[in-house]
């Protein structure tokens, strides 16, 4: 008998219960991803005084993050088809918290580079096992709903590392802050390993592609290498497309968002750190509207991805417009609404 044919009401209640304790504790785990990748913006003027650091250097700090992140998304997904989504996860965002700690501890500019390129390792093994999740525990149809919502949790990460930061380092100071952060992301490593499961059939439920209806592929199915699939995907126009879109889109943005936001705000238009917090607050404000949106115009009202990634561009692309051309003299309530928009 079929799997499709052979489930049960208390198969499927299973699958479409526990896939929210998952999602809870991903969107948890990817919180801190864009708390770590735009914390900084804000920290910047810190980092400066306590390494004693040029403008370049402090690049170079940025890009740490980056790189690493870069640098972990193939094998982040071979590594989510072949080990697991939940071993992945659990280990690198435990690399991700230690990498925390080291630059909270680091007494010279090289340890807390060392530090910040495991945090930029560790996150970078996220995303990728996050979208296997979601595909292995959430219908097509919801999928571009649960994926928009998960980014607006990242992007409610890179809120609290706005203005929350900056008040907590009020307090406590910056080295404090980062070691309480590096902290609870091994907590929440730890919690991926006990709640996280790769498929629902782990926790005797029902496989998403049995409740659609739709014929599982059989284990038997012919498989093919990673040079075979990394050629295949080479040639897809679309990949390519997309490839270049985001390079400029989100480069752009993180590069701005994550570093020199912060710096510009001080510098150009001569902000405090708690003014510069409550500006950097507004991106993620509108990523948070904004990612959900997108996810339900896509599933439910256009019913089509491509036209939404087409109009989200020529709008992210009038936004830069201004900032270029205006970059030194615009009101604070226009280069507000830039930045939410």
């Amino acid at each position: 008998m079929s799997e499709v044919k052979s489930i049960t009401q208390a198969m499927i209640k299973k699958t479409l219960s526990y896939r929210y304790v998952i999602y809870a504790v991903v969107a948890l785990a990817y919180f801190f991803v864009y708390f770590h990748r735009t914390s900084t913006a804000v920290m910047a003027p810190e980092l400066v005084s306590a390494f004693n650091i040029a403008p370049t250097a402090l690049g170079l700090f940025g890009s740490m993050y980056f790189y690493a992140y870069a640098l972990g998304q193939l094998p982040a997904g071979i590594l989510a088809d072949r080990w697991g989504a939940r071993k992945t996860m659990s280990l690198f965002v435990l690399i991700a918290g230690l990498g925390a700690l080291l630059f909270g501890m680091a007494g010279s500019f090289n340890t807390a580079l060392v530090g910040r390129f495991m945090v930029g390792l560790g996150v970078g093994f996220v995303y990728v096992p996050a979208m296997r999740i979601l595909a292995d525990w959430f219908k097509k149809n919801e999928f571009a709903t649960y994926s928009g919502l998960l980014l607006a949790v990242g992007n409610l990460g890179s809120l609290a590392a706005a203005a929350p930061l900056v008040a907590l380092m009020a307090v406590i100071g910056w080295r404090s802050s980062m070691n309480i952060v590096g902290i609870v992301s091994i907590a929440i490593a730890i919690l991926a390993y006990i709640l996280i499961r790769n498929k629902p059939e782990e926790v005797g439920g029902a496989s998403i592609a049995a409740i659609e209806g739709d014929e599982p592929v059989k284990a038997s199915a012919p498989t093919i290498g990673i040079g075979e699939s990394l050629g295949m995907i080479s040639r897809n126009y679309n990949f390519w497309t997309i490839t270049v879109m985001f390079f400029i889109m989100y480069g752009t943005i993180m590069g701005f968002q994550g570093l020199w936001a912060g710096p510009y705000l001080a510098n150009v238009y001569g902000l405090g750190e708690a003014e510069v917090g409550k500006l950097l607050m507004l991106i993620p404000l509108g990523m948070i509207f904004g990612c959900p949106l997108s996810g339900v115009i896509s599933d439910k009202v256009l019913k089509s991805r491509k036209k939404v990634v087409f109009w989200g561009a020529i709008f992210y692309l009038l936004a830069w417009i201004p900032l270029i051309w205006k970059i030194d003299s615009m009101s604070l309530g226009f280069l507000s609404f830039l930045l939410f928009v």
